[in-house]
């Protein structure tokens, strides 16, 4: 099921040399003759994956979280959203890498260094199918292609296994998303509806999402007027979701649902469950050994 790539790399052939394009997920073309060595990354994803891609040496700065604290013994500097133009401008960087949700929310900051030179590129891809252009996109501006074919060669091989795995039993459920404000579960065609695909998972009540979103809201009468379908009941803990076992357990009618009433419910790691490296690959296989305990 290939989705459309917001992503994607040109090689062309120049009067100058090699000239890499890099659209970003705004379809801006980025125009390159050279990889960048002083990166500020602000989004963690990033981070991870040009750290995965043996990239980690062309970092300068980075948004942390609590997997990337060694970069700062390495000397790559701790940023915050909402940090001074002048911390940014101070690190002297050749390219900072955003996501759309930092890029909409900070515009400011973006055009000033934008304004004074300093290459910005968008990148974030919405599903599983598009992960791999991300990569890629990742090695060519780092200039650690190398890198980048065997960390996808490592993934690709995994998934093939996991996938194979996935696909021996199928089993129905629902995916909690994120719990404050309402309930949500993933969109259609999410990173998280492609781990949940592999590992073999049907989310009874996933949906399309009209704005590009990867949450959706659902109505908990929905939910329960569904509840007798549901075999396993999967919840994201993190940032985005803090509930426990016994908060699912607790909730106002969720014995409704035969997955939650007879005891399988799966919290998984939302930094395995949605975010764009290869450690959904965790997620994939935490679901799996899970499934193959109970059936």
């Amino acid at each position: 099921m290939k989705r459309l790539i917001l992503i994607f790399i040109i090689l062309a052939s120049t009067v100058l040399g090699k000239t890499y394009e890099v659209k970003d997920v705004y379809g801006e073309v980025h125009k390159l003759n050279r990889s960048y060595s002083r990166i500020i990354s602000l989004y963690p994803s990033h981070t991870e994956v040009l750290v995965g891609i043996g990239a980690g040496d062309a970092l300068v700065g980075t948004t942390m979280n609590e997997d990337l604290t060694d970069l700062k013994s390495q000397g790559v500097t701790e940023f915050k959203l909402g940090d001074s133009v002048e911390k940014f401008i101070g690190l002297k960087p050749d390219l900072v890498l955003v996501r759309p949700m930092v890029e909409n929310k900070y515009r400011n900051l973006i055009a000033i260094l934008k304004s004074r030179g300093v290459e910005v590129i968008s990148l974030h891809p919405k599903t599983g199918y598009e992960l791999e252009e991300y990569w890629l996109a990742l090695g060519r501006l780092s200039g650690n292609e190398e890198g980048t074919r065997r960390y996808i060669e490592e993934y690709k091989g995994r998934l093939a296994r996991l996938r194979e795995q996935g696909e021996r039993r199928r089993v129905k459920a629902f995916f909690e998303a994120r719990y404050s404000r309402g309930l949500y579960t993933n969109a259609e065609n999410s990173i998280a509806s492609y781990v949940l695909e592999v590992a073999g998972v049907e989310n009874i009540l996933e949906e399309s999402s009209d704005r590009g979103s990867t949450i959706v809201p659902i109505k908990h009468e929905e939910l329960l007027s569904r509840g007798g379908e549901i075999d396993l009941y999967i919840a994201q803990r993190g940032v985005m979701n803090r509930r426990s076992l016994r908060d699912i357990e607790a909730s106002s009618g969720y014995k409704l649902i035969r997955g939650v009433r007879e005891g399988r419910i799966l919290l998984v790691d939302e930094k395995t469950m949605s975010r764009p490296t290869s450690k959904i690959l965790d997620a994939v296989e935490e679901i799996e050994r899970y499934i193959e305990e109970y059936y």
